[in-house]
């Protein structure tokens, strides 16, 4: 939302600009000014000076939803990690994992999964399973190695 503060940087100078979103677009954003936002935020984000990044392709995937503009992902996961001799790879391609608790990621679980069930009949891929962190680490499994094996 902050970010079209600089948008006259790169209208009036010509400057770039990169964005990366590590939260949804709806984010910090009244609910009187979501749709001049997003309607700015496609603006920008069509621009030839503007490149934005989302940290994973769920929320690129929202975004693009919500804009109508492909958004690529960069995944955010830090050096300190990698210290630790991870890296992200992928083992369970049929499990994505929920960071947060919030109405857009856990407390509607339920609804989320029914449509998704109802999106993979259709396509021609396995179903999704989407676990929570806090189910993670209640079983003891949320160690850096863990988390970094989802999708």
């Amino acid at each position: 939302y902050s970010c079209r503060l600089f948008f006259p940087f790169v209208q009036r100078m010509g400057l770039p600009l990169l964005g990366f979103f590590g939260g949804t677009l709806e984010a910090h954003v009244s609910e009187d000014d979501i749709d001049q936002w997003l309607l700015d935020f496609r603006e920008m984000a069509l621009h030839p000076k503007i490149q934005f990044a989302a940290i994973a392709p769920f929320l690129a995937e929202k975004m693009r939803y919500q804009t109508g503009v492909d958004i690529p992902t960069a995944r955010g996961f830090g050096f300190h990690v990698m210290a630790q001799g991870i890296t992200y790879f992928p083992r369970k391609w049929d499990e994505v994992l929920f960071w947060k608790g919030s109405s857009e990621c856990d407390d509607n679980q339920a609804v989320f999964e029914e449509v998704m069930e109802e999106i993979s009949q259709k396509g021609s891929f396995e179903p999704l399973r989407f676990q929570h962190l806090r189910a993670l680490r209640a079983a003891g499994e949320s160690s850096y190695a863990s988390i970094a094996s989802f999708r």
